[in-house]
């Protein structure tokens, strides 16, 4: 029997409200999808493990994030933003997949070259600072950066015998005619990004001189502006979704693996809290002490021999369930008699392992 135009429309709200890389948003009305699972399930809310953490490290922090795709990190983040801005703080968001090819190797100075760069358009565009940021930023940081390359001092034989351009500062920037250039090259041109690795390689304590300085000098304007000592607090999310293609993944995953093995104590900013997501195999790379605090799997089964259910879990599953379908979709998926309904859910929740991917 064919679908009614009611039954497409339904089957399509319902896809979309399972779409696991949708983010809730405090701020948006998707937000009443969420279920917290925290407060029922005896799971400590990783939400409030971050914020206690940036609390207790006074001006600035390092904290690290993790859980597996489609788990909810991006929804926790935003949870976490809602949060810190209601205590006072400025909250400034970016998605490592605008700046970063999550298909290409990383290197530490396309990081740390990123990272800046995301934290000057994130000032652009948070709400409180538009129209304001002329002030704020009296240059924006991919300018600077494209000056900071003019102004090098590079030996000619540090980029090879074969130079493209006129001089060795063309050989990365040659061709660039602004800034906001720089932002797309180092995203989409793996041959510049290379140009840009290999000039710096030997200048990584110049180039993080160099974003430091301007992460300072952002923290600063924002506080005048502010006439305040609020804390800057910097989400720099997706960063875990570095992965690679078919035909490198083992490079970019190693490359990923030297970026948060080696350099971490490089991407600590100065007066900013910084808090990035990282894959869930990096606690095998750090030491304990430097372990992600990670998104949980939802208990559902007591630790005996008979294997008991832990209701809990169950129970916040299905009222997970339940929202996501909506009332009417639970019922022309599940079934008319509540009951019934709620065995057939629960078949599904049986084999979810606790994810909600």
């Amino acid at each position: 029997m064919p679908l009614t135009q009611a039954q497409r429309d339904l089957r399509k709200r319902i896809f979309k409200n399972l779409d696991p890389f949708e983010a809730l948003d405090p701020a948006k009305p998707n937000f009443l999808l969420y279920e917290p699972i925290y407060q029922h399930c005896g799971i400590e809310d990783p939400v409030t493990r971050l914020e206690e953490n940036i609390e207790l490290g006074g001006v600035e922090s390092l904290q690290l994030f993790s859980g597996f795709r489609g788990s909810g990190k991006t929804t926790e983040l935003f949870r976490l933003r809602k949060a810190l801005e209601e205590q006072g703080c400025l909250v400034l968001y970016a998605d490592a997949l605008e700046y970063i090819n999550p298909s290409e190797p990383i290197d530490i100075s396309d990081l740390l070259i990123v990272l800046a760069g995301a934290f000057d358009d994130a000032i652009r565009n948070h709400d409180a600072l538009k129209g304001h940021h002329e002030g704020i930023l009296r240059q924006s940081f991919w300018d600077r950066m494209k000056n900071f390359f003019l102004n090098l001092r590079v030996e000619p034989e540090e980029v090879g015998a074969k130079v493209e351009f006129e001089s060795p500062a063309k050989q990365v920037i040659g061709g660039l005619k602004g800034g906001i250039d720089l932002k797309l090259a180092l995203k989409t041109a793996p041959s510049f990004r290379k140009n840009v690795q290999k000039l710096l390689a030997g200048r990584i304590g110049e180039l993080k001189n160099e974003t430091h300085a301007f992460f300072e000098d952002g923290v600063k304007s924002i506080q005048q502006f502010f006439d305040d000592e609020r804390q800057v607090i910097f989400i720099f999310d997706s960063l875990e979704q570095l992965r690679g293609s078919l035909f490198n993944e083992q490079e970019v995953l190693q490359s990923a693996t030297r970026l948060f093995s080696n350099h971490l104590n490089l991407l600590k900013i100065p007066y900013i809290h910084a808090v990035y997501t990282v894959p869930p195999w990096f606690k095998f790379v750090k030491p304990a002490e430097e372990s992600p605090i990670t998104i949980p799997s939802i208990r559902q089964w007591e630790n005996d021999d008979v294997r008991t259910r832990y209701d809990n879990g169950w129970s916040a599953l299905l009222r997970l369930t339940q929202k996501r379908f909506g009332e009417r979709g639970y019922r022309e998926f599940f079934g008319e008699d509540e009951e019934t309904a709620k065995q057939r859910a629960e078949e599904l929740i049986a084999v979810c392992g606790g994810h909600f991917r």
